[in-house]
């Protein structure tokens, strides 16, 4: 089953207000993020969501008898109310939306940055502080290591990529020698070349 985009936004905004209404948004985003990891793609929860044979009923019973004693019920009712509307399948798009809408109300912007080599902890203090203060917020730094960079960095948040690696200099200088018109030079004779 298909799910439009808009879908996960929507149910995403729902569980945050319900949540800021009850004063448990720190509670249920921890059990979102847990949530969030059990409920992978590919794994045995949804696995057995998607075999597409349970009723509404089995589902909700089936996600009510997991997670029981795990979850605060403001989360169990809105499992329950995914499993009514035939929306578990969309669970993991729904807790993604979640988090990064709690992100966004919380002014965190997440930040991946890439390094040619692995930053020491005062270099990733360094850009860290830098990037909050450039960009107004609070950030979540997720640093990773890609040697094809052959030196400097790559940092993506939201739509932007900030791309200050030595490999895109060397393709952006390589692309310039190679768009530049080629001139000749006329030697008099006698000039070495």
């Amino acid at each position: 089953m298909s799910v439009p985009a808009s879908v996960p936004a929507v149910y995403a905004h729902a569980l945050l207000d319900l949540a800021d209404e009850a004063g448990e948004r720190p509670q249920v985003m921890e059990e979102v993020q847990a949530l969030r990891t059990i409920c992978a793609p590919g794994g045995a929860l949804m696995a057995g969501l998607q075999g597409g044979s349970l009723s509404r009923q089995h589902a909700k019973d089936m996600v009510r008898a997991c997670f029981a004693d795990r979850l605060s019920p403001l989360l169990q009712n809105f499992l329950s109310l995914l499993a009514d509307r035939d929306r578990l399948l969309a669970l993991p798009a729904i807790l993604d939306a979640t988090i990064q809408e709690h992100e966004h109300r919380s002014g965190i912007v997440r930040v991946q940055a890439v390094t040619a080599v692995p930053a020491d902890d005062a270099s990733r203090d360094r850009i860290t502080q830098a990037l909050a203060q450039r960009l107004g917020a609070q950030v979540d730094v997720q640093w990773q290591t890609d040697e094809s960079l052959v030196a400097g960095m790559r940092l993506r948040y939201g739509d932007t990529l900030v791309d200050a690696s030595a490999r895109r200099r060397l393709t952006d200088a390589h692309a310039a020698i190679c768009a530049a018109p080629l001139a000749v030079i006329e030697l008099d004779e006698g000039d070495v070349a």
